[in-house]
């Protein structure tokens, strides 16, 4: 491997650090292609999505591309040594342009004289990050001599890094828009949201639920803090620390009522953090009246020409004859059991008919 100097090392280790704090993968792509001619000299350099099934590109470079580029360099896909080569050894170490081909294979090409020649770059050197369906690389450019094994070394030691601080951007990517998603549909379900950090103070907060808790106890003067009512509420499940250190219970429901509608908060606790539901709903004019039927067997009484009066309901079929049946006694004490639940509609029994047998 070639030896690097001190000044290689700590630029290699400035950029590495520089894409540790990339917050998504558009500020990842952008330290690529303007902070890369720092530890790999280049005059142009460039983050790139591929997807050579389809014929599509997207990059991100330091010398501004138009649609026309964008268009020469989709045409002449299948063509690109670099992309074949990429297509072929998936996630391979970093290479040239001009390992793959000789100079003047290179310039007889399409792809070159249409896209490349006009940017001026003669040379390049790529590294893929990640392989799929669609390939994410890093490229470098020069118009002068081309790359030297020492440059090929250095992006070869950056390679884990790089591929790392990719995986770590994507991810904070993706889980910022699901987030952003989540919350739409949050608030599109007339729901408000807040989250609260373990050490009490508000990280993200809705917009309706901000307006809701302005409308229910006044403008808040510290978009961090909640309002005094509602920070006493979330303490009344809070208890002492305890040998087990679990965490404190979530209290009932909160819930704020005005003239016309109510806004009640729920909360859920996970791992030090706090989550609020908040909702609001009209008020109910009067309580509803909920009436519990219980069938006891006994049919209900009506006049002999109402039509609502039901049929006498029939007798369940018995195994045993009718003349035997008829001889079994009803009264409770040489009753039988069988006959009794045979009748379920006559469970409710006067006291008039006790002792007699059935007809």
């Amino acid at each position: 491997m070639e030896s690097f100097s001190r000044h290689d090392f700590r630029a290699a280790l400035d950029f590495i650090a520089l894409l540790g704090e990339a917050r998504d993968l558009d500020e990842f792509a952008s330290h690529i292609a303007f902070k890369f001619d720092g530890v790999v000299a280049c005059h142009c350099s460039s983050y790139n999505e591929i997807n050579p099934r389809r014929r599509r590109a997207h990059w991100i470079a330091n010398v501004e591309t138009g649609p026309a580029d964008v268009q020469a360099f989709e045409q002449h896909i299948a063509e690109n040594p670099l992309i074949n080569h990429v297509t072929a050894h998936p996630l391979g170490p970093a290479v040239r342009i001009s390992d793959l081909v000789s100079q003047r294979q290179w310039r007889s090409l399409g792809v070159y004289s249409d896209f490349y020649h006009p940017w001026n770059c003669e040379r390049i050197m790529s590294l893929e990050l990640a392989t799929g369906a669609v390939s994410i690389s890093v490229a470098a450019f020069r118009d002068g001599r081309d790359f030297s094994e020492r440059d090929r070394a250095m992006m070869t030691v950056l390679r884990p890094h790089l591929i790392g601080a990719y995986r770590h951007a994507a991810l904070t990517d993706d889980l910022g828009e699901r987030l952003a998603l989540l919350d739409r549909g949050i608030e599109i379900g007339g729901l408000g949201v807040i989250v609260i950090g373990a050490d009490g103070r508000v990280r993200s907060m809705s917009d309706a639920a901000r307006v809701w808790l302005a409308a229910y106890f006044g403008p808040m003067p510290d978009h961090d803090c909640l309002p005094d009512a509602v920070a006493a509420w979330l303490r009344r499940g809070e208890n002492p620390a305890s040998a087990a250190e679990t965490m404190p219970e979530a209290p009932l429901p909160f819930v704020v009522a005005r003239d016309d509608a109510r806004l009640v908060l729920r909360c859920l606790r996970h791992a030090g953090q706090t989550l609020i539901l908040s909702a609001r709903s009209a008020r109910r004019s009067r309580p509803r009246i909920w009436r519990r039927w219980v069938w006891r067997g006994a049919r209900p009484k009506s006049s002999p020409g109402s039509r609502s009066a039901r049929p006498t309901p029939r007798s369940p079929p018995f195994s045993r004859s009718r003349r035997a049946r008829s001889a079994t006694p009803w009264n409770g004490s040489t009753g039988n059991s069988a006959s009794k639940a045979a009748w379920p509609h006559r469970c409710v029994r006067s006291a008039s008919c006790a002792g007699r047998t059935s007809p």
